[in-house]
């Protein structure tokens, strides 16, 4: 298995409110998935799941509190002895061109 935005689908998405996102991604089988939110130095700032989650599509929502600037979603992925990680960039507030 190969991690690419087709396979899990990583998406973020602004809510109205303008103070969080929906992120959203699929699972291809039962997996262990880390979802970390990092800044511009890859150091971690929030760590939003880390549990073992079923085959299919899951929604987290993620509240922005004092976070403003460009930041990466870290998807990591644990199936069986394969190890995927995917990331997505995005900057808080979301600039909409």
């Amino acid at each position: 298995m190969q991690a690419t935005e087709e396979v899990y689908q990583l998406q973020c998405l602004e809510k109205s409110n303008k103070k969080e996102s929906e992120i959203t991604f699929s699972l291809p089988e039962k997996c262990t998935a880390v979802l970390k939110i990092l800044n511009a130095s890859e150091h971690e700032v929030r760590m939003l799941i880390n549990e073992e989650l079923t085959e299919g599509t899951h929604t987290i929502c993620f509240t922005y509190g004092n976070l403003k600037g460009n930041y990466t979603i870290k998807l990591i992925i644990k199936c069986k002895n394969i190890i995927d990680i995917n990331t997505l960039q995005i900057q808080i507030p979301f600039i909409h061109t």
